[in-house]
């Protein structure tokens, strides 16, 4: 064997190593995942929370959430956990819901006309309803996508005259929008069970959904009715509000403010 033949033997030993390297390299910068911060397009609060709940139940190819779809996907999971049987463990677990979508059960309120109706208050997920006295939960249409869902219900209450409200966002979990357990509220709405619609009472005057903890309705730590007058602790204080002659409350509540 020549030198001619070490070096050009040599030259593609060395290019084919390289090539191998140039190669692994390219595969493994492919698969590193970035995670996405505030400085590249990463959202906080009830917009970011929002994003990352279309982003696991959309579907990938309408990229929308078809509620059905979840639910189907949510029944073939618990249908799976139950083949792995869990008696070797001694555990016997029974899900009384609301399936664990809601995060923190923060408030709940049983009818006062029929104990078989119950609401429940997600911190995270909204608000759900039970009509057979808590045997299965369902989540209020109205309360879908990122101006319901998304609502961190902390407190729920019923007027005398049987209207249900609820307040969101909630100082106890440190709703910061910054990575911290708790999430930011909008103020108070009303849940209407003959229509199943959610209707504003009381909300920030900015960008909805509201990402500032500085606003006044970004935490109703507390709601509680007399009659028909609302109460509610916010973080600068307690306030009150009574009804009209036609049922609206006044949308500040400023004028009630409790020193």
């Amino acid at each position: 064997m020549n030198i001619k033949t070490i070096i050009v033997g040599s030259l593609a030993i060395v290019l084919a190593i390289g090539g191998t390297f140039l190669k692994m390299t390219s595969e493994e910068t492919q698969a590193t995942y970035t995670p996405r911060t505030l400085d590249n397009g990463g959202l906080t609060g009830q917009a970011g929370y929002a994003e990352y709940m279309h982003m696991l139940k959309a579907d990938p190819a309408t990229g929308l959430i078809d509620p059905n779809l979840v639910q189907q996907v949510r029944n073939e999971i618990m249908a799976r956990a139950k083949v792995n049987s869990k008696a070797a463990l001694g555990l016997n677990w029974t899900q009384m819901g609301p399936d664990n979508t809601g995060g923190r059960t923060r408030a709940i309120l049983v009818d006062q006309a029929n104990s078989n109706i119950v609401y429940a208050g997600g911190v995270s997920g909204g608000l759900f309803v039970s009509t057979d006295g808590t045997q299965t939960w369902t989540p209020v249409v109205g309360m879908q996508g990122i101006l319901g869902e998304n609502l961190a219900v902390s407190c729920i209450t019923q007027t005398a005259n049987g209207r249900i409200f609820f307040g969101t966002g909630a100082s106890f979990e440190g709703a910061s929008g910054s990575g911290s357990s708790g999430f930011i509220g909008n103020g108070v709405y009303e849940y209407v069970p003959g229509t199943g619609q959610v209707l504003p009472v009381v909300t920030n005057a900015t960008a909805v959904p509201n990402n500032s903890t500085g606003s006044l309705w970004s935490m109703t730590n507390a709601i509680a009715s007399y009659g028909n007058r609302l109460y509610l602790g916010t973080k600068d204080g307690m306030v009150w509000a009574d009804p009209n002659g036609s049922g609206f409350y006044p949308t500040t509540l400023l004028d009630g403010l409790i020193q």
